[in-house]
């Protein structure tokens, strides 16, 4: 939280240089700086951060089941048999007739 909040803090300043400088160019209509989007700036900042570090916090709380056996795949007889992913489906393996023309 308080990383987030130090990034909105330096984005609101970022903000607010800008404006200033944009102020003093000749062209242009004035440039102000609005309370309203500097509060909805950092509010968002900070909501950001706060969603993005609860939800991996969260995650880890809850251990994952171990990947191994998922990862093994059944390889194909020579005969072209197809493989039998863990998920149900079946992978193709492609004949030497559909390689070479």
């Amino acid at each position: 939280m308080a990383l987030c909040a130090v990034g909105g803090v330096i984005g609101v300043l970022v903000g607010a240089i800008i404006t200033y400088i944009v102020d003093l160019l000749p062209i242009g209509p004035p440039a102000t700086l609005s309370p309203v989007w500097v509060t909805i700036g950092f509010t968002v900042s900070c909501t950001i951060g706060l969603v993005f570090g609860i939800y991996p916090a969260l995650e880890g709380l809850h251990p994952r089941p171990n990947p191994s056996p998922a990862i093994r795949v059944r390889q194909p007889a020579a005969s072209g048999e197809p493989a039998v992913l863990p998920t149900g489906k079946i992978r193709f393996k492609p004949s030497a007739a559909a390689v070479h023309h």
